[in-house]
């Protein structure tokens, strides 16, 4: 996957949902898995978190930390990246929603608080890979509180 500034091929338009492997299954539910704790925590406050829609931070935030964990793992084709995104998405708010954040944030990559958005998830995915005793945080924290007190802004 691409710097979400730029625009990688399969964003340039509302992308197709792709058709996941099973490998892409296995590697989506491990990233699930990493930002599942965020969720349920922002779930506790915010129990409707995810259902109805997502604000451009956290459609950043989750773009960029697959965007690590994929290369992580060996993944630098756009389109397997995409399909990790989508199979993530459908795993972590379902099969609709997943769907809705996969058409939105090729409409919102440009936007200032998914750029934000998807820094934070960058730098949580390679602080997380530098010491794994330390979970990623920052989707949790932005929603928390205010998100300038949250995350330093870019």
């Amino acid at each position: 996957m691409m710097l979400l500034a730029q625009s990688p091929a399969p964003f340039d338009s509302v992308p197709q949902m792709p058709k996941e492997s099973d490998a892409d299954i296995r590697i989506a539910r491990i990233i699930a898995g990493l930002l599942n704790l965020q969720v349920s925590r922002i779930r506790r406050r915010w129990p409707d978190f995810g259902t109805t829609d997502f604000d451009d931070f956290s459609l950043g935030y989750m773009f960029g930390f697959v965007d690590v964990m994929t290369q992580r793992v060996g993944i630098v084709d756009e389109d397997d990246a995409w399909r990790i995104f989508a199979s993530l998405a459908k795993a972590l708010f379902g099969r609709d929603m997943g769907e809705a954040v996969c058409v939105r944030l090729p409409e919102r990559q440009n936007w200032p608080d998914a750029v934000w958005g998807a820094s934070t998830g960058r730098n949580d995915s390679l602080s997380w890979l530098k010491d794994p005793t330390i979970p990623p945080l920052g989707w949790y924290q932005y929603c928390r509180s205010d998100a300038s007190e949250a995350v330093s802004s870019p």
